[in-house]
This record gives C-alpha cells, structure tokens and sequence, in this order.
C-alpha cells in the first residue's frame, strides 16, 4: 500500500484543476480495481444537482453531466454528508435510479467532498459491477485523496471568486490610462501564481505527512549531510523522541557511534550508486533495547537535482529469535542424530558410552556427564565418564582428597564413593523403586538448596557438582543404570529440550546395551557358525581354486585343438574328407567347450561370483546372428524360423536397435532357448520375438511347435541337471542351460517364465530393463569371424610381437597365426623370459599369459609397468583360460590393457591389434555359401547312408549295433577305421554322431539291416 500512495502521489502531483480531477479519477479507478469513478461538484439553488467534474468508466474518460440528487447514492453522500458503501446489490437498493441500470454496477462507495468550516462541496465515488471488498488501507486512501480533491475544489472556487473580483475591479479601472491597467495584470498575475505554489506546496506537504504516518513501519528520509528531514510517527515511536527532536539531526546524536557509523556507511552506499541497497543492522532503540532491523534505502532526487535518502525499516527482531531457536533445536536433533548413528555402528559397550558421554555433554554443555551401572544387588559403578578440561575425572583416577571414607557410617546419609566406585545405597535399599515406578528423570537446580544430608553434599562435591539431572537407563523393560548431567560452575534450572534430550539418548543407551547383551549370548552360537563357515569358506576356497585350475586345465588344450582347426581349415590343398574331418574336430570341440563352460557357470552361479557385465551393442545385429546361427540347424529339420520385432505393446514404432545391458549374458539365454526349441521341435516352427513394452523394457519370447513340457514336470526345468522325459529322451545337455539362463535374467532384474502344456508346444519368455543409446556410442560391431587376413596393408608402421606362454602348443598356435599375418614375432616361456626380452627387444605388443611357472603374467606385466619409462609405451593383453569374469579386474589393476579368453578366435586376435595400434591389414572375404557348395559334395543323409550299409559286412552292423546299444564310443570308432576309402560319405556320417553321443540315432540308422532278438 505504500507503493500504491506513492505512485497515486507522483501521478497527481503535478495535474491542477480539471486535469487534476482527470488524473485523480483515473489513477483511482486503476489502483483501486473498479469500473468507474467519479468527482462532482454541488450546484447550489432551490433544486440542488451534482455537476460531475470527472468522469472515468471502462478504461476510458467520459463526458461530463449533470444530475439531480433524487433516489440517488451520492444523494444521500451530499445530504447526509457523510461516507455510503453499498457492497451489493445496488440496483436493487435505488430502483429509481435510472442512471445506474445502463451502468450495470452492482456496488456503491461514495465519500462527501468537505469543506473546511464542514460545508459539502461535492463527493467522490466509486461504483463497481462487482461486489466492493473495503480494506482499511482502501478507506484510508479514499479519505485522503477526497480532502485532497475537497482543497483542490475550495482552491478552485476561490479562484473563480478571485476571477470575479478581478472582472469587477477590471471595469471599474477601465477608464483609467492603459499603463496602470498593464501593471494592475502583471501584479495579478504575480500573486496568482505565489498563491497557487503555495497552496500545493502545503498541500502536498499535508498529503505526504498523513500517507507517511499511515504506514507501519518506520520511514525516514535524510539529506546529503546524513540529516532526517522527514520522519514517520513510527519512526518517531523506534527512537523515542519526537519529530521536532529528530529533524535536522543525524544517527550520531542520539544512537551509539558503532551503529550509527554502519547506517552512515549504506547511506554514501546509496548516494554513490544513485540506487537502492537493502542490509541488516543493529539499532539500540529509544528504550534502550538491541534490535535487529530490516532497512531498504533508496536514493531520492529533489527538484534542483540533488539526491536524498529515503529509508524503511522492518523490525525483525523476533524474527532472528524464532531463527536462532530453530538454528540450535536443528544442532541438537542433529547431534542426538549422531550420537544414534555412533551407536549404532558397533555393540562394544565401552565404546558406545565413552563416544556417547562425549558427544552428549558437548550438546548439553554441561561439564560432566557419567554413566551408572547398577549391579545385581542394586550396588553400582561408573562405567564411563566425560569431563571438562576443568575438572577432574573420577572414574579410573586417583582423586583429590581420595573418596574413601563410606559415607553411609550416617545413618541418614544415602550414597558413599571411593576411587573408582560410586554406591548410592538408596538405590540399593530401595531396588531403585524411584525409577522402577515411572519417574522418567530427576533434576536439581542447586544442591544447596535441595534439602540434601551434608554427607550427601560431601559427595556431591567431591564430584565438584552443582547442579545435576538424572535419566534411567531402561533395558528389556528393567532397569540397568544411570545417565547423569552435571553443571560444575553453578546452579542451573535444566529446560525441558534438555531433559528430552537426555530421555532420547538414555533410551538409545537401553536399545545399545539390550543388543550387547543379545549379542554376547550368541557369542557362543556365532563361535559354532564361524568354525561352521571357515569349514564352508574353506571347502568353497578349495572348489574356486579346483574352478580356476579346471577352468585352465580344459580350455588350454580345448585351445590348441580350435586353434590349429582354425588353421588347417585356411589351407586350400586339402582333400573334401580331411576338411570334413576338421569340420567335425571343430564342432566337437565346440561342443565340448560348451559343455565346459555350462559346467563352469553353473559352478560360478553357485559360488556367487557371476556378475553383469554392461556395455553399448546393436540388438538388432544380435539377433541377426543368432538367426544364421540357427538357420542351418531348422532348415536340416525342415522347420520354420521367425525372429520378429514388435511394438504392439507399447506406442514405440519400433524396438531400440542400440542397447545398454549385458550382450554376452542376454545372447547366452537366447542361444539356450533357441537351441532347446529347435532341438525338441519335430515339425512346425520356432519363433523369436522381441516386444518393446516400454522405452527401457524389453520382452523376448521364444515359442515352438514341439512336443511341449508337461506342468508336473514345470519344476524341474530350473534345477541344475534336471531335464524333463523329452530332455532325457534326446540324450542331449547337460540339463544346466536353463538353470542357467534363468540366473542370467534375474541378474538383469527379469524372470524366465513358460507357458506350455504337454504335446501343444512352449513359450519361454522374460523381460529385462535396458537403456536405450544412440548409435555413436556403440563401438563397432566385430570384424567377421571367416575373413581370412593375407597380410598387412602398405604404408603400416611396423611392430614387434611378443608371445608370453608356457605351453609350447599354444606358442606355436600363436606364433603361426602372426606370422602368417607377416608380423615380427618373438616367444618367452615365462614372465622372467619376457621381462629380460622386453628390456633388450622393445617389443610393441605382448601377448602375455597369466598362469605360468617361475614368474605367472601378474608379476611380470606389474614390474614391465613398474620399470617402463614414459616413453615406452607397450600393449599388454591378457591370454586367461578362466572362465570367471571378474578375474578381468585382476588382469586390469596388474597393468594389462585389455583380456582375451581360451580358446580365441583369429577374428579376436585381429580386433585386438587394430584396437591399440590401429593397424590395418588386407582382408580375403569368405566364400559365399553358393560358391562354397560348388564341387563340393552334398551333406551325408540317412538316406545315403543306408545305401552304404548295404556294403558293409553283416557282422559288421551287428558291431556297430551293440557298440551303440552300449553307448561304447571307443568301439564305434574301431569299426569306423574298418570302412572302405570309398565310404567316405558313410564314415564323416559316423563319426559325427559318435562325437555327438547320438547312438540313438545310430540305432536307428542300422537297425534295420540286423537281427534284434525280441
């Protein structure tokens, strides 16, 4: 409001006669929100009317006019000559009022125009087509501007009345000589505008006093000597003095230097800067009391350009106090908070109580602060103590006079102490009844006071206590010992926070002794549980360490047998039947391997050492792979095979192509459910499909046509080793790869459910949470496993190779493989070998593996690391035949870039040089599949191999029928050898189901061409 008298003030000040009236109606109707507003004037004679000065409706100025003062509200203004407001309702009130009607308004406050005997000069009023709210402010402002308007009317009549005489003496000196008549205006003209000045200038003058002294808050305004030339009365009531006392001085007489020399200081601040400057200060008010105070000071200018200081202050006193308040109960929460938090972090008792007596008597600010165990006779000791620096501890010190007399040689006296035992024997007596029975603390202001025995006041003092407060401590409901505050310097009337305070924490102490106590009990328990589980960490120690060794001890040669197939298989000399061969050298190999490696997770899920391992890929390409992959396999079959990607669940067009989760887990589920669907499905098809139920959800489905799972046998498809009648029908797996997957999918925050009734096919389905990415943060697909490489590009830089390996075979895999890539290459045989070649040789990149003899790969790459200088700067990368992933970050803390499993893949190697040296090298692309099938003879089928059955002697197929009844392997392939060269066909067909373990399917291929006895 004293933003709204100053703008109506400076809006104002300058208008005089009609202009006035205009502006004052208009900055009226506008400050005050109503649809019009109105000055007139009263026209006297036998039929009184208003004659309407101003006028302002709808945002607009109107026409002036005249009205009687019949049936009308300014009628009743003008008589009575008093204010009307009519909140509502107004047309209903003055139904004769034809002028209202046009207007619509529904409410009417008028305030009369009076003159300065009392007389009624006019009104001023306002009408709404709302109901009028009056605020006090509002009726304030109405009652200034109207004798505003009432002077400025009077000031007007008395210069028509002047204008009159004017006229009148005008004629009668009309005869007189036309200088006299020249001076006679200018004179009139002077003492026109003399009185003009200075009636606006009083009347401005009483204007501001009376808007200043309607506001609440203090406000002064000083000059460029730092002089008060305008105060407010509540300015006047801050200092306690009275206006005539307070003008034309400055802070320095009436308020202390310190304070005054800060108001001095924002003063030039706002005198400089022309702008306003708000801050916080400290004034000492006319009563003498310390106030905190809110100041807004701004910069004003006078008519000839100099600048004042207009100041408002805001009394926030009470304020700081609420804050102060607030700021130390926030500490105390805050320390209690810690005190708990320190509790709570161990059950050792004497740790809990020396942390919590120290932290407590810091928040009380007391000076010493003890905790009293009772004994089971009601006897007790100290059992921990916190002390000021002033004073004297008495728990576990020598004291001064040492407390050794019993005091209880008084028969009235109730406690006795002595060096580091303090008994109360009232508490003995009484069983600690005082406590026991409810009272939940007990205070003393002054010991001196209390009525105390003066033995008891003896031991009080030799506690060089005052003042002290007491709080039970409580445990399972019985009382275990004292909590107790002194104040050593002087009495003290201990507040309510303080004693809930003191209850808080004792409670706390009674929860922390109550687990000690549960926690000693089961000491004995936890000694059985910890021999019980060194017994297990041990036995589980032995089973990682069987792990890690079997881990290396199968997929170091499983790496030499891929490896060199690899190789042969790059010849072009060799004969179709020895590249058959090492195709099925292969695929067994990777079988097995797979095998391993089910066995291996499945050991690692269970020791709980399986972790996800995210990263950036393209899904879509995964899922293409895993299409080819399976491709071959259902069209051998003769079965359908759909990868789909749908969105019907979700608005998404499409599911994400690039993802953030763990790629290798979610394509190990997927080839688990693929190959179980494609393997027990006979006819019909197999389908995968992906659904995107949410930007970062995805579902996968893989639903088949087969022979479906039968829901008593549900359970058994998630344990280890556990296959349904179909599984064990097949002699196919492990019976580990859905145990598997399932752990797989819940590490990614899913579950494998199935949905399938016996004969009607299944549909294994999970959903796993995903971060969609953006295609520049997916690092490049891998290079395609069947480009051979013939070289390096021209113009590469040229590297030298070391390879870090005991096993000569692996060597030598590695070795050929480079070498064939024309790259420089040199071997060590363990990791001291490599350190001694490294420092002569400078080697760009070793190939370094981790478990060897003499010196093992983690010591060697941490001592190459330690010893290289800044510019050497050599790639390691890890060749590891563990299978468990976390062994990563061991490889990685020894100083290894980057890891490479066994058995590896060229492909592997390839990506592994071009990542950290960027070489390029001249690529062969693999022969596409029809040029492939050129000249090549067609896959072996049970149909051919019967025609060659037909050869082979019938002792012969009576062989190989028991051999594969009795699942005799070894004999198969001593009746394989005896094939005749041209059995070629017949002998890959053999061999490739003898290392598939499918005598089933040998049986049923020779059982008819021999005699089975029913």
């Amino acid at each position: 409001m004293k933003d709204l008298f100053r703008s109506l003030v400076t809006q104002t000040a300058s208008y005089t006669g009609a202009d006035f009236f205009d502006a004052l109606v208009k900055n009226l109707a506008q400050a005050l929100g109503v649809d019009y507003a109105l000055i007139a004037e009263l026209s006297p004679g036998a039929t009184p009317q208003l004659h309407t000065l101003a006028v302002w409706g709808d945002g607009q100025r109107l026409e002036n006019g005249t009205y009687d003062l019949m049936t009308r509200p300014c009628g009743i203004v003008v008589t009575s000559g008093k204010p009307l407001l009519i909140a509502d309702n107004l047309q209903m009130v003055f139904r004769d009022d034809a002028l209202l009607e046009p207007m619509a308004v529904v409410s009417y406050w008028g305030v009369p125009l009076l003159a300065n005997d009392g007389q009624v000069l006019g009104n001023l009023c306002l009408l709404h087509r709302q109901p009028l709210v009056v605020t006090p402010e509002a009726e304030d402002m109405m009652t200034i501007f109207a004798e505003r308007a009432a002077a400025e009317l009077q000031r007007q009549q008395a210069f028509v009345a002047l204008a009159e005489r004017q006229q009148d003496l005008e004629a009668r000196v009309q005869a007189r000589t036309y200088d006299l008549m020249t001076i006679n205006t200018e004179l009139h003209a002077e003492i026109f505008n003399k009185i003009k000045a200075e009636t606006a200038l009083k009347d401005n003058q009483h204007f501001l006093e009376r808007v200043l002294n309607a506001i609440a808050d203090p406000v002064f305004v000083k000059d460029r000597e730092h002089r008060w030339q305008m105060v407010n009365r509540a300015f006047c009531e801050l200092l306690g003095r009275s206006p005539t006392e307070l003008l034309g001085k400055t802070d320095h007489d009436f308020i202390p230097q310190e304070q005054a020399d800060h108001f001095w200081y924002y003063d030039d601040l706002v005198f400089k800067t022309g702008g306003e400057v708000e801050s916080e200060e400290v004034l000492t008010d006319g009563q003498g009391k310390l106030r905190t105070i809110s100041t807004k000071k701004i910069a004003f200018p006078n008519q000839d350009g100099t600048l004042n200081v207009v100041g408002i202050i805001r009394d926030i006193t009470e304020r700081k106090q609420i804050e102060w308040q607030l700021r130390k109960a926030l500490e105390r929460e805050q320390a209690i908070a810690r005190v708990v938090a320190q509790m709570r972090r161990t059950l050792d008792l004497e740790t809990i109580f020396q942390d919590t007596t120290a932290e407590l008597r810091q928040v009380l600010e007391c000076d010493r602060l003890l905790v009293y165990r009772f004994n089971p006779d009601w006897s007790g000791v100290l059992v921990a103590e916190s002390v000021g620096a002033d004073w004297q501890p008495v728990v576990g010190v020598e004291l001064s006079p040492p407390l050794t007399r019993p005091a209880t040689e008084q028969e009235n006296c109730v406690g006795r102490s002595d060096q580091a035992l303090i008994e109360d024997t009232y508490f003995q007596e009484t069983e600690g009844s005082m406590y026991r029975e409810g009272i939940s603390y007990h205070s003393v202001t002054d010991i001196y006071t209390a009525g105390f025995t003066p033995c008891y006041i003896e031991l009080l003092e030799q506690l060089q206590a005052r003042s002290y407060m007491i709080v039970p401590i409580f445990s399972s409901q019985q009382i275990w010992g004292l909590l107790c505050a002194y104040q050593n310097r002087g009495p003290r009337t201990w507040e309510g926070v303080e004693v809930k305070i003191m209850t808080q924490i004792a409670t706390q102490l009674g929860v922390a002794v109550q687990q000690a106590e549960l926690f000693a009990q089961t000491q004995a328990q936890a000694q059985e549980l910890a021999r019980a589980k060194e017994a297990a960490e041990a036995a589980n120690r032995a089973k990682s360490e069987f792990l890690a060794s079997m881990s290396h001890e199968l997929r170091t040669p499983m790496n030499a047998i891929l490896g060199f197939t690899q190789l042969l298989n790059r010849e072009t000399s060799l004969p179709l039947g020895q590249r058959q061969y090492l195709e099925i050298i292969s695929q067994s190999g990777e079988h097995l391997l797979s095998l391993i490696n089910d066995v291996l997770e499945m050991s690692k899920i269970e020791a709980g050492r399986t972790v996800l391992s995210e990263s950036n890929f393209d899904l879509y390409r995964l899922l293409q792979n895993l299409e080819q992959m399976f491709r071959l396999k259902a069209d051998q079959k003769g079965l359908g095979l759909k990868v789909e990607r749908s969105a019907t669940a979700y608005p998404s067009p499409r599911v994400p192509q690039y993802i953030y989760t763990d790629e290798g887990k979610l394509r190990q589920v997927l080839i688990n459910l693929l190959n179980n669907a494609v393997k027990f499905t006979a006819e019909g098809e197999v389908t995968l499909t992906v659904t995107a139920l949410a930007p970062d959800r995805l579902q996968f489905e893989v639903r088949d046509t087969g022979p479906g799972i039968d829901p008593a046998e549900e359970d058994q498809l998630f344990e280890a080793f556990g296959q349904t009648s179909v599984g064990v029908q097949s002699q196919e797996g492990t019976g580990l790869g859905l145990p598997i997957s399932q752990k797989f999918v819940q590490l990614m925050g899913g579950e494998i459910t199935v949905t399938s009734a016996a004969g009607a096919g299944a549909c294994f389905a999970f959903t796993i949470a995903v971060i969609p990415v953006a295609a520049s943060e997916v690092v490049g697909a891998d290079a395609e496993e069947n480009v051979e490489i013939v070289g390096i590009a021209p113009d590469q830089p040229h590297y030298r190779f070391l390879i870090v390996e005991d096993k000569p075979t692996n060597r030598l895999l590695l070795n050929q493989i480079l070498s064939r890539w024309g790259l420089e290459v040199r071997e060590a045989q363990d990791g001291e070998a490599a350190i001694a070649l490294w420092e002569t040789w400078q080697p760009d990149f070793i190939w370094m593996d981790m478990r060897m003899p003499v010196m093992d790969g983690y010591t060697a790459t941490g001592e190459i690391r330690r010893r290289q200088r800044p510019d050497q700067q050599v790639v390691i990368i890890a060749l590891t035949a563990s299978a468990f992933e976390e062994d990563r970050q061991d490889m990685l803390a020894a100083g290894c870039d980057d890891f490479i499993r066994k058995p590896f893949k060229e492909a592997e190697l390839r990506a592994k040089i071009h990542t950290y040296l960027g070489l390029e090298f001249i690529e062969r692309p693999p022969e596409s599949p029809e040029s492939a099938a050129l000249g090549s003879d067609p896959p072996m089928t049970a149909v051919d191999s019967h025609a060659n059955l037909r050869q082979m002697p019938d002792a012969w197929q009576e062989q190989l029928y028991q051999a594969a009844l009795q699942g005799n392997d070894t004999q198969i392939f001593r009746l394989i050898d005896q094939i005749p060269a041209d059995g070629v066909s017949l002998m890959f067909y053999l061999t490739e189901l003898t290392v598939q373990f499918r005598f089933d399917q040998i049986l049923a291929l020779v059982q008819p061409w021999v005699a089975v006895d029913p």
